[in-house]
């Protein structure tokens, strides 16, 4: 699993991520903080990632674009602590939700997980 976190991901998160062995690229480290959703969303379309993001403008962008991308994860959680971000995010990422993410922006709480599937 490729994975790239927008800015707004928390570098603990990152780095809990990296320990399971997750190939993360993180907007902040790459360079691109200045860059838009929709060039963000291309990096990660042309390097073939996942995108982890806290930004709902997402959810608009790869709607009213057409085109490939891996997947959007877009966190929604009440407790926004680096830590419980990072229990949230790989709970889903060891569940079996996380397999077919393609064309798809899946909305993570604490409490619920909503795929919006794109076609």
């Amino acid at each position: 699993m490729k994975i790239l976190t927008d800015e707004n991901v928390a570098s603990f998160v990152v780095r809990e991520l990296r320990k399971i062995g997750i190939d993360v690229k993180d907007v902040k480290e790459q360079k691109l903080f200045s860059a838009s959703d929709q060039e963000i969303l291309r990096h990660a379309q042309t390097e073939k990632r996942i995108l982890v993001t806290h930004d709902k403008d997402f959810i608009h962008l790869t709607s009213s674009k057409k085109g490939d991308h891996k997947g959007v994860i877009l966190l929604r959680l009440l407790d926004q602590c680096p830590s419980n971000v990072a229990e949230v995010l790989l709970r889903f990422l060891a569940s079996d939700m996380d397999k077919n993410l393609s064309n798809s922006v899946v909305v993570v709480s604490e409490f619920k997980i909503t795929v919006h599937r794109e076609f």
